[in-house]
């Protein structure tokens, strides 16, 4: 149940449930299927159907998801470096530093 409520939520990367991004369908209500009778019909119209259906998901589904999880982390990047003060030059020239004393002996004597 709880890996139910998991894999169906809502995800903001990619914008949609992690169940229906890995198996490319909606998963299944719950409900209890101990009673239903299991139907085994393989016919040749289902293989091709499902080839079609895999063939759909790799050239056009799979490569959407691509593009908009690149998106999405680009733009939360921007959200990011927007809020969060990052200097690509952590000591400019010229500038004072301390350098910590390697050998002090002491609690009582300077760090740096």
């Amino acid at each position: 149940m709880a890996q139910y409520a998991v894999n169906a939520q809502f995800r903001h990367l990619h914008s949609t449930r992690a169940f229906t991004a890995m198996f490319f369908r909606q998963p299944n209500p719950l409900t209890d299927y101990t009673k239903v009778e299991p139907t085994l019909s393989f016919e040749k119209s289902e293989h091709k159907r499902i080839n079609e259906q895999l063939k759909h998901v790799k050239e056009v589904v799979v490569p959407a998801l691509h593009e908009h999880i690149k998106d999405r982390q680009q733009t939360d990047h921007q959200k990011y470096l927007k809020s969060h003060n990052i200097r690509a030059d952590k000591y400019p020239l010229h500038s004072k530093v301390m350098i910590v004393n390697v050998n002090r002996n002491g609690k009582t004597e300077p760090r740096y």
